[in-house]
């Protein structure tokens, strides 16, 4: 049996729209896609928004057909991209499990031996007996990720389902895909912006930049290539935060530079000096540190307006006795009007080391932020 689950040569996507006007153009998704996935690999599809994860995902469980190139898939594939897209209203929960088995050519007697891990599961319990169409939607999609999972396929497919249900069903859902992992029962392809949920359950990423899928071992290595592209940012390569598309927003330059260096201790203060250069038009600013995982710690904008000038610098200060160890990228946000225009990202990292405590190991805590809080008092019961 081959150790490939996936083999893509030569993929491309393209769509043809139509303006108001009538005028036709195509729309170039990717192009000449070729990649190998190993079964068993847990696999996180990251980038941003519109540059083809989606697209990428649908061609592989044959939704969509690709303009040139082929895919080939050793195994049953388990869709997630539309989560309980096959359930038939009328019909009980446990007829939908078999149904939605039969629709992936899993008999009957197959599907039978799942059914009770199935309701178990999705915490249906007695209501698996009525139509779907009674359910609430955060139990219509428990019973149809729940049947998805135990099924017996051997590639999944999914598209941000990390976040279906309350609370404790989520963690439940990442703890089995954590245990599909660890033993590397199932190949995953994971579609997410969570990356510290990715960070836990895969073992490689795939991410789109310019219309490539490049390979990354892990994330830092991604944000260390997404951080190298960012400096500096010149006139005309910014990223509209809503639509990511070009913006020619008045500066021809914007750079920001750690002052001294960029590793330092918990309790100092991160100097940081912005230069933006041919400031054309009023402006105003906020910042967004992010930590490793790409989760924003905090985002803050400034009242103060920067007015046209040939060259502005800023120096600030990010607080000490916040940050937790670890390694953190800073992002600059302008907007005029109460407007948000682009936002460029990962302009500076800094990294905070541990804290020595006298001779004993460093203090380890969890979160992104570990604020100086002073104990006011201690009082005992008799």
């Amino acid at each position: 049996m081959s150790e490939c689950a996936i083999i893509a040569k030569g993929l491309s996507k393209s769509y043809l729209t139509q303006s108001d006007s009538g005028e036709s153009k195509t729309i170039n998704v990717f192009s000449n896609l070729s990649f190998e996935i190993n079964r068993g690999e847990v696999i996180g599809i990251i980038g941003a928004n519109g540059s083809g994860k989606s697209t990428l995902l649908k061609i592989i469980a044959g939704i969509s057909k690709p303009n040139e190139g082929q895919v080939e898939v050793w195994g049953t594939i388990a869709s997630l991209i539309d989560i309980g897209a096959g359930f038939h209203p009328e019909l009980s929960g446990l007829e939908n499990i078999y149904l939605m088995g039969q629709l992936q050519g899993i008999s009957k007697k197959i599907s039978a031996q799942f059914v009770k891990e199935i309701i178990a599961f999705s915490e249906i319990g007695d209501f698996i007996h009525l139509p779907v169409k009674n359910y609430s939607k955060g139990m219509y999609l428990r019973l149809a990720f729940s049947t998805m999972i135990h099924l017996p396929f051997d590639v999944y497919l999914m598209d941000e389902v990390l976040s279906v249900g309350d609370i404790d069903f989520q963690e439940k859902c990442k703890n089995y895909l954590r245990q599909l992992a660890i033993h590397k029962e199932k190949t995953l392809l994971v579609i997410s912006h969570n990356y510290s949920e990715l960070r836990e359950i895969c073992s490689r990423y795939l991410s789109f930049h310019q219309g490539e899928l490049l390979s990354y071992d892990g994330l830092d290595s991604y944000f260390h290539f997404q951080s190298n592209l960012a400096k500096p940012v010149e006139k005309g390569a910014y990223q509209l935060w809503e639509h990511g598309l070009t913006s020619t927003y008045p500066f021809d330059k914007v750079k920001l530079d750690l002052i001294h260096e960029i590793q330092f201790d918990y309790h100092e203060e991160i100097p940081l000096k912005l230069t933006i250069t041919s400031l054309g038009e009023p402006v105003q600013m906020g910042i967004s540190v992010k930590d490793s995982f790409h989760q924003t710690v905090f985002q803050v904008y400034f009242k103060d307006e920067f007015a046209p000038s040939n060259q502005v610098f800023v120096d600030f200060l990010l607080p000490s006795n916040f940050f937790n160890q670890g390694e953190y990228q800073v992002d600059l946000l302008f907007y005029s009007q109460g407007k948000l225009h682009c936002i460029l990202n990962g302009l500076a990292r800094f990294e905070l080391r541990e804290i020595q405590l006298g001779h004993t190991l460093p203090l380890r805590t969890w979160g992104p932020t570990k604020p100086l809080i002073h104990l006011k008092s201690i009082q005992y019961a008799d």
